[in-house]
C-alpha cells in the first residue's frame, strides 16, 4: 500500500471510491441498463415485425399486380372477342339487308314488268277493237256508198282521216 501513498492517493479512499463505483453500477444496472436494454429488444422486435409486415405487404402487392395484369389481359381477349363477334354480326346483318333490298328491288321489278305487260296486253286489246270498229265502219261504208272508184277513194281518205282524229 506504499505504492498508493507514495502517489498520493489514500487506499481508504480508493477503496470507497471502488465500493461506490460497484454501488452505482449495481444500482445503474437495476434501474437503467435492463429497462434501456427491454426497451432497446422491444424497439427491434417491433421493426423486425415492420420489417416482416412491410414483405409481406409488398409480396401481397407483387400478387395483387399480378392479378390485375391477368384480369386486365382476360378483359383485353374479351373485349376482343367482343368486337370480333359484333363485326362478324354487323357483316352477317349487312349482308342480310342486301340481300333483302336485292330480293325487295327483284319483286318490284317483276311486278312493274307484269304491270307492263298487261298494260301492253290491255293497250293491244283495245287497238284490236278500235281497228275492228274502224273496219267494220268502213266496210259498212264501202258496202252502203259503192258507186265509183272516184267515191271509194274518197271514203277511205274520210275514214283515215277520222282515225287520226
Amino acid at each position: 500500500m506504499e505504492f498508493f501513498t507514495q502517489l498520493g492517493i489514500d487506499w481508504r479512499l480508493l477503496l470507497a471510491q471502488a465500493i461506490n463505483f460497484i454501488i452505482l453500477l449495481a444500482v445503474l444496472y437495476k434501474l437503467l441498463y435492463r429497462p434501456v436494454i427491454r426497451l432497446l429488444d422491444e424497439r427491434a422486435a417491433k421493426v423486425s415485425r415492420s420489417l416482416k409486415q412491410a414483405e409481406e405487404i409488398e409480396q401481397r402487392l407483387g400478387e395483387v399486380n399480378e392479378q390485375s395484369k391477368q384480369t386486365l389481359a382476360l378483359a383485353h381477349r374479351d373485349a376482343e372477342r367482343i368486337i370480333t363477334e359484333g363485326r362478324a354480326e354487323a357483316e352477317q346483318q349487312r349482308r342480310a339487308g342486301i340481300e333483302r333490298t336485292r330480293e325487295e328491288s327483284e319483286r318490284l321489278i317483276a311486278e312493274a314488268r307484269e304491270r307492263i305487260e298487261l298494260e301492253k296486253e290491255r293497250m293491244v286489246a283495245e287497238a284490236k277493237a278500235e281497228i275492228a270498229d274502224v273496219v267494220v265502219a268502213a266496210t259498212e261504208k264501202i258496202l252502203t256508198a259503192k258507186l265509183d272508184a272516184a267515191a271509194d277513194r274518197a271514203l277511205v281518205d274520210r275514214v283515215i282521216r277520222g282515225l287520226e282524229n
